[in-house]
């Protein structure tokens, strides 16, 4: 066999000083993932259009066990090595280098490694840290009455979970859902943070409080009228004594409204009637005798009786927002009235996220994180950083938000604890959300726009070596053949 002469030589030395090989890169990118049991998570790896890829190998580490490779992306198709796998069918393939995951469980929680080979036979690495909860349940409100005084009504809010465990309990107050306020004289919160101790005036603006449970993935809530509760004489037959109750709703789910009736009373019929936008009043069913029966079809088999006294409505659709009233007859011939302001929001789409890496230096990164929402109306942003979503601090010198809360621009330092920022897309009863690191966003961007160029360069040194050498050779066989 011949040696490579010293041309081939050089070009191996270069070869190998560009990188150009299957060598992963010692710090690769890692990106947290948030999915809720049911629902879908995507596992986004971000390639330059100009780079071509040959294949994603994709592997599942779980929290307990041995790594295993579940799926291939070649020549743009999905192989399953194991189709037999905890996953089965449930793995997709979005994108030329996306993985998607549907129907998540509890069990796939884990570390998933994207080992991507390039046309260029170039390795690079991706990693996703990916945790899965399980759905919010519905809080219950329960109230406990204090001697009231002339000036003001005395009452225990308590808010209720029937899990425990990664669920964060808040209250706030009014229809705009506003924050309490730090230091109030007139409300104070336990330290657990499910019990509200209030002592409200009638002649309060906000009468109204809501107990909101979340979790990195999902949103419930429940709201209680104090007016309802603090009134001085029992439920009458006049509806300004009994204020409408705020319920809101997502798309395809399902809401309770719960009627608050003396226990001392009998019942003898409970009619509900519908008004939706600003259409007429209609009689939707009516329950006598321990049975439901519907006056209008309009609503299908998705009414029923929860119990004795509440009406609960399934498969929420949009057309079923609006004012739902109850119409009590007790057996003493008393009549109550009880409206619920039905909300029905949609599900929140997965946030659309872009950076733009604007400049750095060795003691500051600039750069503008972005996130989108495909759909408009009812959906707030914002914003959170750390693991722990702590809030942005106001007048920070180092990060600040667009008027429209879309965009927001940090001047980041490599030396700062918190290098994590999640955007946050919400609705009174559904939450998404998606991080940025800035520390890989700093660290694989800023050093790719100066790889490329030194490549480029020493490329280019490379082909001018080439083609001096085979210009001598050229020149010395030219030689030999005139002597």
């Amino acid at each position: 066999m011949k040696a490579p002469g010293f041309g081939g030589v050089m070009l191996l030395l270069h070869l190998q000083s560009l990188g150009i090989a299957s060598i992963p890169a010692r710090n690769p990118p890692h990106y947290e993932v948030n999915g809720i049991r049911g629902g879908s998570v995507s596992l986004p790896v971000f390639i330059t259009s100009s780079k071509r890829v040959a294949k994603i190998e994709w592997k599942f580490q779980p929290q307990t066990g041995l790594a295993l490779v579940i799926a291939e992306f070649r020549n743009g198709k999905l192989e399953r090595p194991n189709p037999g796998d905890r996953f089965g069918h449930r793995l997709e393939m979005a994108g030329e280098a996306t993985l998607r995951i549907a129907v998540l469980e509890m069990g796939d929680c884990g570390l998933y490694t994207a080992r991507v080979r390039l046309s260029t036979s170039v390795v690079k690495e991706y990693s996703f840290s990916c945790r899965v909860y399980e759905p919010v349940p519905e809080p219950q409100i329960r109230y406990q009455l204090v001697p009231k005084t002339a000036e003001a009504c005395n009452v225990t809010l308590q808010c209720l979970a029937s899990e425990k465990g990664g669920i964060d309990v808040s209250w706030k107050r009014g229809t705009q859902l506003s924050d309490l306020e730090e230091g109030s004289g007139w409300y104070q919160l336990s330290a657990e943070g499910s019990d509200l101790q209030v002592s409200w005036r009638p002649n309060s603006s906000d009468s109204t409080f809501t107990c909101l449970l979340s979790n990195p993935v999902d949103q419930k809530s429940s709201s209680l009228d104090l007016v309802r509760i603090c009134q001085s004489e029992g439920m009458g037959s006049n509806p300004a004594e009994n204020p409408p109750q705020q319920v809101s709703g997502i798309l395809g789910g399902s809401v309770l409204f719960l009627l608050k009736l003396p226990s001392i009373k009998m019942v003898g019929r409970i009619e509900w009637s519908f008004q939706g936008g600003s259409g007429q009043e209609v009689l939707i069913a009516e329950l006598k005798d321990g049975k439901l029966e519907q006056q209008n079809i309009t609503f299908g088999q998705r009414l029923e009786m929860a119990n004795k006294t509440t009406l609960r409505i399934r498969a929420l659709e949009k057309e079923d927002s609006g004012a739902w009233t109850a119409r009590v007859l007790f057996a003493t011939r008393e009549v109550h009235k009880q409206t619920f302001l039905l909300s029905v929001f949609g599900i929140v789409p997965d946030p659309q996220t872009h950076h733009h890496l604007v400049s750095k230096t060795a003691e500051v990164c600039n750069m503008t994180l972005q996130c989108l929402v495909s759909e408009k109306g009812g959906i707030n942003i914002s914003w959170k950083r750390g693991t722990q979503l702590s809030f942005l601090e106001e007048g920070s010198d180092w990060y600040w938000l667009s008027a429209e809360g879309t965009d927001l621009h940090v001047s980041w330092q490599p030396n700062s604890s918190g290098s994590i920022f999640t955007c946050l897309l919400s609705n009174p009863v559904d939450q998404k959300n998606a991080s940025f690191d800035l520390f890989s966003i700093c660290h694989n961007d800023g050093a790719s726009g100066c790889l490329s160029w030194v490549r480029l360069a020493m490329l280019a040194g490379l082909l001018v070596q080439i083609l001096a050498v085979v210009s001598l050779n050229v020149l010395e066989r030219a030689g030999k053949k005139q002597n």
